[in-house]
Formats: C-alpha cells, sequence, structure tokens
C-alpha cells in the first residue's frame, strides 16, 4: 500500500512539474506552436481579403472563403460586429461648410513638419489600421517645401496602399483635405535643421527611384521592421525622415504602457484583429492549451505594438513637440 501511495506521489509530482513547464513556455510546445501558425495564417488572409474588398467594394471572394471557412459564422459575426462587411457605412462624417479655424493651405505648413490626419470615413486607407489596433489617428506624412513650390499642390511624402503603384508616394493637400476630418501639423524646432532638409530630400529622391511597397504586418502577422528599406507605411515615413536625418526620436515609445498588464495597450484587446486571432487560436489550440488563448493572443498584440510606430505614438511624444497646429473639417 506504501509503494502504491508512494508511486501515486511520484506521477503527481510529475504532472505538477509538467503543468508548471507549459505553463511557463505555452508557446515552446510543438502542438502550441503549429496552432500559433495557423491562427496567423488565417487571421492574416481574412484581414487581407476583407482590405482587398473594402478597396474594390467586391465581396464576393472573402464571402465564398468565409463561407468555406467559417461554416457557423463565427468570423463573419466578428467582422459585422466590428462594421467592416460589406454593410458597413463610412462612419460619422457629416457634411458643411467652413473649417476651423480656417482651410488649411500650403503656406501653413514648413519643411519637415509631420502631418497627422483623422480621416473622415472616405476613404479606405484612413481606416486600415483601426482593423489592428485603436487608434485616434489614421494616417501621417512629412510636409516637402520644395516639392510643395514645384508643383503647388502636391506636398507631403508618406505611405499608403490606394496608389496602386509604389509604397513610398507623393499625396496633395488636396486629396489629404478630402479624406481627413482633422490635420495635425507637429514642429520640433525653432529653425528646421539642416539635416532634417537634407533628409526630406533624400526621401522624396528614395520615394522617385526606388520601387517600394506598402505594408505593415507580414503573412505571419510580424510587423514590418522600421529599417525594412522596402516595405512602408505612413507613419515610418516620417520617422525615418528624423531618425535618418539626426537619430531624432518622435515617437513616444511609452504611449501603449506595455509594461504595464493593465496599460493603455489592453485596449487594443477590442479589436477586429485581436478578436479574430484570438477566434481562430482557440479553434486550432489542442484542448488542454486552449486556457492560455488569451495570454497568446496578448504577446502576439504587444509584438505588434512595440515594433510599429504609429500615428497616435507620433501625436503624444509631447516632450518634444514645440508646436501644434490644427484644423478641423465641419462635424468634427
Amino acid at each position: 500500500m506504501k509503494r502504491k501511495y508512494f508511486i501515486f506521489g511520484i506521477l503527481a509530482a510529475a504532472a505538477l512539474v509538467w503543468s508548471c513547464t507549459v505553463q511557463d513556455t505555452p508557446e515552446q510546445d510543438p502542438e502550441v506552436q503549429k496552432a500559433i501558425r495557423g491562427a496567423e495564417q488565417k487571421s492574416m488572409e481574412v484581414i487581407d481579403l476583407l482590405v482587398e474588398a473594402k478597396a474594390t467594394g467586391n465581396f464576393e471572394v472573402i464571402s465564398r472563403f468565409l463561407g468555406e471557412e467559417d461554416p457557423d459564422g463565427e468570423i463573419s459575426a466578428l467582422i459585422k460586429q466590428y462594421g467592416k462587411g460589406p454593410d458597413a457605412q463610412a462612419p460619422g462624417y457629416i457634411k458643411g461648410d467652413g473649417w476651423t479655424p480656417a482651410e488649411p493651405t500650403i503656406d501653413d505648413f514648413k519643411d519637415g513638419n509631420v502631418v497627422l490626419f483623422i480621416g473622415n470615413g472616405t476613404s479606405w486607407q484612413n481606416q486600415i489600421m483601426s482593423l489592428i489596433y485603436r487608434c485616434e489617428y489614421h494616417h501621417a506624412g512629412v510636409f516637402d517645401e520644395e516639392l510643395a513650390d514645384l508643383t503647388g499642390d502636391t506636398a507631403f511624402i508618406s505611405s499608403t496602399i490606394d496608389t496602386g503603384v509604389n509604397g513610398l508616394c507623393y499625396q496633395t493637400l488636396s486629396e489629404l483635405k478630402y479624406t481627413s476630418g482633422v490635420i495635425t501639423r507637429l514642429a520640433y524646432f525653432e529653425e528646421e535643421p539642416a539635416a532634417i532638409g537634407l533628409s526630406v530630400d533624400y526621401y522624396r529622391s528614395y520615394t522617385e527611384s526606388v520601387p517600394t511597397l506598402y505594408a505593415f504586418l507580414h503573412l505571419n502577422l510580424n510587423p514590418v521592421s522600421r529599417w525594412n528599406p522596402f516595405l512602408w507605411y505612413c507613419s515610418k515615413v516620417p520617422w525615418r525622415v528624423y531618425w535618418d536625418g539626426m537619430n531624432f526620436d518622435i515617437e513616444n515609445n511609452n504611449y501603449y504602457e506595455l509594461s504595464d498588464p493593465n496599460g493603455r495597450w489592453t485596449e487594443n484587446r477590442d479589436t477586429p484583429f485581436y478578436q479574430l486571432y484570438l477566434a481562430v487560436l482557440k479553434r486550432l489550440l489542442p484542448r488542454w492549451a486552449r486556457r492560455w488563448a488569451g495570454y497568446l493572443a496578448d504577446q502576439k498584440l504587444c509584438s505588434i505594438l512595440y515594433e510599429l510606430i504609429t500615428p497616435d505614438e507620433l501625436r503624444y511624444a509631447s516632450d518634444i513637440i514645440i508646436d501644434v497646429g490644427e484644423w478641423r473639417a465641419p462635424g468634427f
């Protein structure tokens, strides 16, 4: 009898050790790794199809995909819940006359100004990042005074999925006013350092001469590196202008409070991406590991927020911003 209890004790201890090992590093288990890869692939597939559908207005492909891959309708319900489905309306743009304090013109900007935009819902580009994280600002660029002098309206270097030609691109003030509800200008110096002017010139040349693509997530949902020379997204452009020009970091690196378990980053659990990834992960994880689904989804979310440079992180780097200009369209 004592031997029986002794063996039982050994087995219980072994089970406890195994449980603690899994608890400490659940993502190291081969079954869990396979589930993570599957959730990454499936979530990115849905996001890509959704972006394409919203950009083209054709929901046939994603509807067929969901019909095959989502027989219980869980993912379809999530997409509809966040207003991203075929019947979604542009969010709350109220038409009217006049900007506050006045309609912005080219003369309101100086070379090297970082300019941020809150979309008015008329452009899918202005809403695309909100799939991944909750944001106030949807778009960013840097003002190029020499470009503006040459063209009169084309004045901003940025990156947008809407061009269909190059990741890095030029945008006009006219188009940005049309798609924006709020335009915010940021300045960091009384007089622009020569190094920043040269950096703006460099990226104008880079835009014209180097083939690039728009992307902020890879197919495995890893964020695009800020150092990648070929993959670009909007807010990466001004950050690189300032960092390459004089190693000046214009990002608020603590904006999402990633080191705090209850920090601002937790607000981003309420996003289409997080809920989609979590739902797919729960399906694919082995039964014993499903209690770790939330933890694993948090890990993925934090890794994305850590690397991405978001427009909100640029806007709220208040300790280095010395001047802010803001224009609001009617209804904002």
